[in-house]
């Protein structure tokens, strides 16, 4: 928050925490920051305090008979305050300059992912107040922290489906590993044999499709939506041929939370024609895991490096200030 008489903000080392490994092996994060004023003249302050607040919440409705059923619940994940400056009888006095009070967060592994949806959502939130006298306007400033999840696998292998469907056609369809981060390709490698001499392969379709599922006590609301579809059609016998299919930026990254999970598959359309025109349908499908970061991206950090301060000295307030006094501050 930024006025005539201070500049009030939150400022963080990071506000895209990486939380690496499954919920169960994850040893959890620590974030650092500072909570800044600057005054342009002297004010008076009755507190100084921070929060910190992950939510998860759904909502939505469905037409029962004859009436409409409200579905909602919220989760508190995690929930953390600081009290910088205690209250007391009389108002702290702050001379022009520059104050700053440093925190340190330790968040724990199994945290879900952010994700925001028109049914639900999780977010995690800093919200840090400079309360005033009476009269005068409080101080406020809110910063959002985005969580995502590294996955680490020792070995991500490549999947492959193999078979004879219906004696009618050898398939083998395979992709190099099973799990993907947001804005890249899947390369899906189909190799199909129809066996009968009338028999053509008429079209192949692949798609991405993404599943998300709502929970409140009782009760559940599954959707579904393609988030990226490839067609190609062909008439020839043997078939062998690469589709890339995108991951795109704005899918939603796997996550198993209480209210809501998420998860993908690669599904797949074979559609073969015989002599007399007559289509039949091979269908199969492929799980695969969406995650917004990867290991490639991400080194995992060593000890040393999790451990010691990382926030940003360009952004933050110079340390050679002047503390004060405590008759200024009591006056």
């Amino acid at each position: 928050m930024l006025s005539f008489q201070a500049e009030f903000r939150i400022i963080l080392d990071t506000k895209h925490i990486i939380l690496h490994g499954t919920a169960d092996e994850s040893a959890g994060v620590c974030l650092r920051g500072v909570v800044f004023l600057k005054c342009q003249e002297p004010i008076k302050v009755k507190t100084v305090t921070l929060s910190f607040q992950g939510i998860a919440q759904v909502h939505w409705t469905e037409a029962q008979e004859s009436r409409v059923q409200q579905y909602k619940d919220e989760r508190n994940l995690f929930e953390k305050k600081w009290v910088f400056l205690k209250p007391q009888r009389k108002a702290y006095t702050f001379d022009r300059g520059e104050y700053r009070w440093e925190f340190e967060l330790a968040l724990p592994g199994h945290l879900p992912e952010s994700i925001e949806h028109e049914l639900g959502r999780v977010n995690y939130t800093f919200k840090a107040c400079c309360e005033r006298p009476a009269f005068s306007s409080n101080f406020w400033d809110k910063q959002t922290v985005q969580v995502s999840r590294l996955l680490y696998y020792a070995h991500d292998p490549s999947i492959i489906i193999s078979s004879v469907w219906s004696d009618k056609v050898i398939y083998d369809i395979s992709i190099p590993k099973k799990t993907y981060t947001t804005n890249t390709m899947i390369p899906v490698t189909f190799h199909l044999e129809p066996l009968a001499e009338d028999l053509s392969i008429h079209m192949v379709a692949c798609k991405l499709k993404e599943y998300v599922t709502y929970c409140v006590p009782g009760h559940k609301k599954s959707l579904a939506r393609i988030v990226h579809i490839r067609r190609n059609e062909h008439t020839k016998g043997r078939w062998s041929l690469t589709e890339l299919v995108h991951v795109p930026i704005n899918v939603h990254v796997d996550t198993q939370g209480e209210l809501i999970q998420v998860k993908h598959k690669l599904k797949f359309v074979v559609s073969l024609k015989n002599s007399d025109g007559h289509m039949s349908e091979l269908r199969a499908s492929i799980p695969v895991v969406v995650t917004s970061v990867s290991a490639d991206e991400n080194e995992l950090p060593t000890y040393n490096e999790s451990c010691k301060s990382t926030i940003i000295d360009a952004e933050l307030p110079p340390y050679d200030y002047q503390l004060p006094t405590y008759e200024s501050i009591i006056a």
